[in-house]
C-alpha cells in the first residue's frame, strides 16, 4: 500500500499531537475509578517472608529438596539460633507444614504486605532459580500508592523486587469476592516450562470476602479444639443437647502455652492475619449470616447468605519432585514410569499412581499388603494407599545403612495433625465453597468433583 509522502508526514504529525491525549484519557479511564474506589474500609496486615525449605510431597517418599515457600514471620525459626533470622537460616516451625500461604480479606479492605526476602544469597539446590530477588505480586488486586506495591521488575519502572535481606511493602485493595493468585514474579519458570521460583513453591493465595466477613479456622487439632470449648465454672466442657461442644470462636492460648494470647479460632488478631489456613469457616458479621442480599439466590439454592467453609485448592504442574524410588530414572522403566510420576500436584501434595504401584511390589508402605489392587485403586483410593498426600515420620522408600529398601510397614505416625493430608472437612448440610486457583508454571487444570451436586 502507497501512501502520499505529505499525507504520511501529516498523519504522523497529527498522531504525534492525539497520542498524548489519548494516552491521558485512557490512563484516566484505567486509574479513575479504582483510584476513586481505594479508600480503605480497613487496612488488614500481614508479616511475610519468603524462604528455602525443603518439604515432602507424600507418604512414599517423594521430596522436594529445592522447595522455596512464602510463610508469617511467626511462623519461621532460625535454623540455627546463634545467628538469628537472617537470609538462608530460617526455616518453618516443627508444627507448621509447609502450604501454599492463603491470606484473606473483604471487598473494601486494603491489604498491606509486610515483606522480608529470608531466600539464600545464593541457591542452596541445583534446581532453584540463581536469581535470589522476591516480592509479593497478586493478580487481580488493585495496587495502592502506586507501582512500588506491585511486587515486580518490569519495563522501565522501578523494581519493588529486593534481595536477599531486603525488605518491602506492598498493599493492595479489592473490589470484589473471589480468589487471586500470589506468586514471586522475580524468576517465575525455566526454558521448558518448569524451574523457577513457581515449581519451587513461591506462591500462595489470597481470598477476598463479602463486605463485612468474619474468617475462622475450619481445622484444628483436638487439644486446640478442648481449649477453644466453652466450659461450666467447674472447668467441665459445656456442650449442646446433641452432645456437640460449645465453641468459643474468640477464644485464646492461654497463659503458659507456647502461644498465649494468639487466637486459636479466628485468623485475624486485631487486624494483622496470624493463620494461613487454606480452609476456613466465613461468616457474616458476629458470626451470623450476611445480610439479605449479599450474595443473589437462586433456584438450587435460594438462601446463600448463611455462613460456609471455604476450601482452598492450588493446582501446580511440574513440581520438580525427587521420585520416591530410583526406578524412576533407570533406563529400563523411565518411559514406562515417566507419565504416572509425582509431577502434578495440590496444596504441595503430590499422590501419583507410579510410585503406589512400584510400593506395592516392593512390599513396602500402606498398599504393601494388596494383592487385588489394580488401576484407580492406587491413586484414587483411600482404602488402599491412605489418605492422599500424608507426610510421616518415616517414608515407605526409607533404606538402611547399605542403601537396601527397607521391607515392611516403618511410618508410625502421620505429622502435621491440623492438617494430615489433601482431604477437605464438612459435613451435612454444611455451605461450602471451593478457592480454584493455578499456581503451576506448565499446564492448567480443570476442577471437577465426583459425586458432588
Amino acid at each position: 500500500m502507497k501512501i502520499d509522502l505529505g499525507i504520511r508526514e501529516a498523519l504522523q504529525s497529527g498522531f504525534r499531537q492525539i497520542l498524548p491525549g489519548m494516552l491521558t484519557v485512557l490512563a484516566l479511564l484505567l486509574l479513575g475509578e479504582s483510584a476513586s474506589a481505594q479508600t480503605c474500609d480497613r487496612t488488614i496486615t500481614a508479616d511475610v517472608v519468603a524462604l528455602d525449605q525443603p518439604f515432602f510431597w507424600n507418604r512414599l517418599g517423594a521430596v522436594q529438596p529445592q522447595g522455596m515457600v512464602f510463610a508469617l514471620r511467626r511462623d519461621v525459626v532460625s535454623i540455627d539460633s546463634k545467628l538469628g533470622l537472617v537470609p538462608g537460616n530460617a526455616r518453618l516451625r516443627d508444627d507448621k507444614r509447609p502450604r501454599p500461604i492463603t491470606l484473606r480479606m473483604n471487598v473494601g479492605d486494603c491489604l498491606q504486605i509486610k515483606f522480608q526476602n529470608l531466600l539464600a544469597p545464593a541457591p542452596k539446590d541445583a534446581e532453584q532459580p540463581a536469581t535470589r530477588t522476591a516480592g509479593v505480586h497478586i493478580i487481580g488486586l488493585q495496587l495502592v500508592g502506586g507501582i512500588a506495591s506491585d511486587g515486580s521488575n518490569v519495563g522501565s519502572n522501578q523494581s519493588s523486587l529486593v534481595s536477599p535481606g531486603g525488605r518491602a511493602v506492598y498493599t493492595y485493595y479489592a473490589e470484589r469476592e473471589g480468589g487471586h493468585v500470589l506468586y514471586n514474579s522475580a524468576a517465575t519458570t525455566g526454558g521448558e516450562g518448569d524451574g523457577g521460583s513457581i515449581s519451587a513453591g513461591l506462591f500462595g493465595a489470597v481470598n477476598v470476602q463479602a463486605k463485612g466477613a468474619e474468617w475462622y479456622r475450619s481445622q484444628v487439632t483436638a487439644a486446640d479444639l478442648q481449649l477453644a470449648t466453652k466450659k461450666d465454672a467447674s472447668g467441665k466442657p459445656l456442650k449442646t443437647s446433641g452432645g456437640q461442644p460449645i465453641i468459643d470462636y474468640n477464644a485464646v492460648y492461654p497463659a503458659g502455652h507456647k502461644y498465649a494470647g494468639l487466637p486459636i479460632l479466628k485468623i485475624l488478631s486485631g487486624s494483622e492475619v496470624v493463620h494461613t489456613d487454606l480452609n476456613a469457616i466465613i461468616t457474616g458479621p458476629n458470626g451470623s449470616n450476611f445480610p439479605a442480599g449479599t450474595y443473589r439466590a437462586n433456584p438450587v439454592e435460594p438462601n446463600r447468605n448463611q455462613p460456609y467453609r471455604e476450601f482452598t485448592v492450588i493446582y501446580h504442574d511440574e513440581i520438580g519432585a525427587v521420585q520416591a524410588f530410583p526406578e524412576f530414572e533407570s533406563t529400563a522403566l523411565q518411559q514406562t514410569l515417566h507419565s504416572v510420576r509425582d509431577g502434578f500436584a495440590i496444596n504441595y501434595g503430590a499422590a501419583g499412581a507410579g510410585a503406589e504401584i512400584l510400593a506395592n511390589r516392593f512390599g513396602v508402605g500402606p498398599m504393601k499388603d494388596c494383592t487385588e489392587c489394580k488401576f484407580e485403586e492406587f491413586f484414587l483410593s483411600s482404602w488402599s494407599v491412605g489418605d492422599p498426600a500424608q507426610v510421616v515420620d518415616v517414608p515407605a522408600n526409607a533404606r538402611d545403612a547399605k542403601g537396601n529398601l527397607i521391607r515392611g510397614a516403618k511410618a508410625t505416625k502421620v505429622l502435621y495433625a491440623d492438617d494430615p493430608s489433601n482431604v477437605h472437612h464438612s459435613y451435612l448440610r454444611d455451605h461450602v465453597k471451593f478457592r480454584i486457583l493455578h499456581g503451576g508454571s506448565k499446564e492448567h487444570h480443570i476442577h471437577h468433583q465426583h459425586t458432588h451436586q
